[in-house]
Formats: C-alpha cells, sequence, structure tokens
C-alpha cells in the first residue's frame, strides 16, 4: 500500500507543476443508507458498501482493478456515501488536470447561467460577442454545447488560437456544415462558451464559477486551477486541475439533477439536455459523453469516426459523464444513485489503434473498471454483457493522407499566426494582438497561473495528511 501511494504522489506533483507550462447486501425491503451533502471542504460520510447495495469484495476487486491500471484517485459514492476509493492524504490534496473533462464543467457554468436567467440556450453569439458577420453571430449557445456550431476543426488551428484570440480566431473560422448538422470535437469552441458567459454575467468566468457553483458545492477557491489563454480567456477546452473531492461534489450535483442541499443549483431540464443525445451525435449532449444513443461520433483523432454501438457497451443506458484524455472521469449513474470519478494516466497501449489510450471514453481498461463497478451493485440487476468492450472508434489513426488537415491544416494555421485570410483575425497576430505584444501577454498570463497555482500550493500543503 506505502508503495502504491508513493507512486500517486510521485505521478500527481509534477503533473501540478507541469499547468504552468467481504460482505452481504442489505436485506430486502430495508432503506438503504443515504447522506447529506459535504459541506464546505468536508468529506463525504462514509458508509459501509454492504449498506449502500454492493457486494464490498467485489466494488474493493473494482477498485483495485482501477488502481492497477495507472488510477491515481478513485471515488465511488451511492445515496450520497462514499462507498468505496483509494484515497491517500497527499495526492488528494493536490488539483489534478482534469484535460477534456473540464469541457464538462463549462456545460455546469453556462447550466448555472441558464438557471439565474443570464442567458438562454437558444441565444445567439452575436447578441454577447461584437464584431461578428451574420453568419458566426447566429451560432447558438446550444450548437456550442453540442459541438454542432459547423466551422471548420484542425487541432493545430485552435492550439494556435490560443496564441492570440482564441475566441475571435473560432468566429473567423469557415463554415464546413450548416450549424446543428454535424459533430466536431472543438477545443476553442469551448472558450466561447467560456467568454459568453463572462460577458452575459458581468464578471470574470472563473469568478462567476466560483461565486455561482463552486462556493454553493463546498469547494474553495484553493482547490483549482484554471489556465487562461494569451487573451485572458479561460480555456475552457481543458485548462482546470481540481482535487479529486471536489470532482466528487461534481458528480454527485449531476446525478441530483442540479440541486445542492436546499438550493437548485441548476434546473433539471438542463441537466436532462446535458445528458441526453444530441441530433449531432447519439454519444454526446451538452460538453458530456452520454450512454443512451445506439451509435456515436468519436472524438476528432484526427477525424471524428461514426460508430454503431453505444459508447458504453456493458454499462447502463443511462451512464453519462466528463471523460479526459488518459481516463480523468466523472460519471454518474441515475437508475443506480451512483457517482464514479477517477484521475490518473493509462496502463493501455495498443499500436495498432494508438487512441484508444489517450481517449478516456474509449480506453478498454476504463471501460471495463465502469462494469466492474457497476456489477458490484446487489440491489439493481447489473446490464447485459456483450463482451469485452472494444474501442469506441477502432483502427488506425487516419485512414487516407487527407485526414492529416484534421491535425494540422497548414492554411488556418498560417491564417491564424499572421491575422490574414480566412481565418484571420484582423489586428491581431502571434506578436501583437489586442493591442498588445506577445512578451507583455504571456507575462501576465504566467502571473496569472502563478498566482493561482501558489494559492493552491498553499492549500495543499496545508491539507495533505490531515
Amino acid at each position: 500500500m506505502s508503495d502504491s501511494r508513493g507512486f500517486r504522489r510521485a505521478l500527481l506533483i509534477p503533473l501540478f507543476g507541469a499547468l504552468i507550462a467481504g460482505s452481504v447486501a442489505a436485506p430486502v425491503g430495508a432503506s438503504p443508507a443515504s447522506c447529506e451533502n459535504p459541506g464546505t471542504a468536508g468529506e463525504f460520510t462514509q458508509r459501509p458498501a454492504s449498506e449502500l447495495g454492493f457486494d464490498a469484495a467485489a466494488l474493493q476487486q473494482a477498485v483495485d482493478f482501477g488502481t492497477a491500471k495507472a488510477s491515481t484517485s478513485i471515488r465511488v459514492l451511492r445515496h450520497g456515501c462514499l462507498a468505496a476509493s483509494n484515497v491517500d492524504g497527499v495526492a488528494d490534496a493536490i488539483p489534478f488536470p482534469l484535460a477534456s473533462s473540464s469541457k464538462g464543467v463549462v456545460a455546469l457554468a453556462v447550466g448555472r447561467a441558464n438557471t439565474l436567467g443570464l442567458l438562454g440556450l437558444d441565444d445567439r453569439v452575436g447578441q454577447y460577442i461584437g464584431g461578428l458577420d451574420q453568419e458566426h453571430a447566429d451560432i447558438t449557445v446550444r450548437q456550442l454545447l453540442t459541438q454542432s456550431s459547423g466551422l471548420d476543426f484542425s487541432w493545430g488551428a485552435d492550439i494556435a488560437g490560443y496564441y492570440t484570440d482564441a475566441v475571435q480566431q473560432t468566429l473567423h473560422l469557415p463554415f464546413v456544415a450548416e450549424p446543428g448538422t454535424k459533430f466536431a470535437y472543438g477545443q476553442t469552441t469551448v472558450t466561447v462558451l467560456t467568454r459568453i458567459v463572462q460577458n452575459a454575467a458581468g464578471r470574470d468566468f472563473q469568478d462567476f464559477v466560483q461565486q455561482e457553483l463552486f462556493g454553493p458545492l463546498g469547494i474553495p477557491r484553493d482547490h483549482w486551477v484554471w489556465v487562461r489563454d494569451r487573451s485572458g480567456d479561460t480555456i475552457g477546452a481543458g485548462g482546470l486541475a481540481i482535487r479529486p473531492g471536489d470532482m466528487a461534489r461534481l458528480g454527485q450535483l449531476m446525478v441530483q439533477r442540479g440541486a445542492w442541499r436546499d438550493q437548485t443549483l441548476i434546473d433539471s431540464a438542463y441537466i436532462d439536455e446535458l445528458s441526453a443525445p444530441s441530433p449531432s451525435n447519439g454519444g454526446y449532449g451538452f460538453l458530456t459523453w452520454v450512454n443512451a444513443g445506439e451509435n456515436f461520433y468519436s472524438v476528432n483523432a484526427p477525424v471524428s469516426k461514426y460508430v454503431s454501438h453505444p459508447v458504453w457497451q456493458n454499462a447502463p443506458r443511462d451512464l453519462y459523464g466528463f471523460v479526459g484524455m488518459l481516463g480523468q472521469l466523472i460519471v454518474v449513474v441515475p437508475s443506480r444513485d451512483l457517482v464514479i470519478v477517477r484521475d490518473g494516466l493509462t496502463s493501455y497501449f495498443d499500436p495498432a489503434d494508438p487512441s484508444a489510450g489517450l481517449t478516456g471514453e474509449s480506453n478498454p481498461d476504463l471501460q471495463e473498471f465502469l462494469r466492474l463497478v457497476v456489477a458490484s451493485i446487489v440491489d439493481v440487476p447489473p446490464p447485459p454483457y456483450v463482451g469485452p468492450s472494444p474501442h469506441g472508434s477502432g483502427g488506425p489513426l487516419i485512414d487516407d493522407p487527407s485526414q492529416l488537415v484534421g491535425f494540422a491544416n497548414p492554411e488556418l494555421i498560417f491564417d491564424t499566426i499572421v491575422g490574414t485570410g480566412r481565418a484571420g483575425t484582423p489586428g491581431c497576430n502571434i506578436v501583437i494582438c489586442n493591442n498588445e505584444l506577445l512578451p507583455s501577454s504571456v507575462a501576465h498570463l504566467l502571473g496569472d497561473a502563478a498566482a493561482q497555482i501558489g494559492n493552491a500550493a498553499g492549500a495543499s500543503n496545508r491539507d495533505a495528511g490531515r
């Protein structure tokens, strides 16, 4: 056990710094145990797994399996109680990078703003961001949430956008499809959402998140770090690092359909839409992977592929969650009142299918981990087992050389860096953007990141081993 803890500590500390660069079921008819939501910075109440409807030995085997697959932190909650974990006092006090699970947290922030009446899901982007042509101004909040803006996507161009003005760069990209009709796993499109929330709320996006979402959930400001891009916008696609216990709070909010203690933080109708298939992708809701669809489109790696089965074949069909690269998971199963959170790396690699180990929703080891957790519940029948979990998209990264533009479209990258052409933003390039030279922008960016990390590091030192 000490070796396992040491491994997790050694793994977490450099990743944190890298942000800057034997039992039986309860008797039939017995009421299941339940727990109140924790207070500020408190832990979820732990109950014996058997009291929560688990086969305790089977659940522990699932956690052990997950830990052996390079998980640094695992928590399993049912009925609001902590049923099992591999908690380490040091590792759990350090914010862990969520990668693309950050997208789902942006979706919750949009839901909070919607619940407060600050914005509507069918509002146009042009209502919150000026200077756009009519076609780009008419993209809706809903289309950004479902990754169906219709804009051209290339990983290289999106990354280049972070070095200029990601919002303006995104809203100058050419269209390749009618908005609302085609799924593309965009990155800077999510930053457009953080700008929309910021403008709708009249305050910095991160201030809004802390005051209106994290704060009411009992998540202190020094428990998380969210990095910004050159223009000062919060990187919604993958810039959040947060403590594992606070990941569980977000999952519990989801399984409670937006309610927390005596508050409705997010309207239940919004959670229902967030967790339902969208018209352009049966496996994707509002920046959230969902299991309700009969088929889905995968992450663009480099192109999105059609897959003719649900995202998680051996899991309940109402399972949904936030998924980040290498398996950062905040997953809920409403029919089981179940929350599963996991962070770490991956031990899975298939040279014939390299994206399987990178994309968390498609990793066979993580699919098996989720299956084992659900199967350890004894008071609800398990879903049918259809066989070993396959990788969601399968096969090589590219089927023909033309797909390489999904990684690096030279035209879009050049336009973004120089500030000209179809994807360029007038007056904004790699040297100067928003009337600020690159060195000054970088100094502001690093200063903000250093302040957040220093604040979180002090809290981690205070809380480690508590």
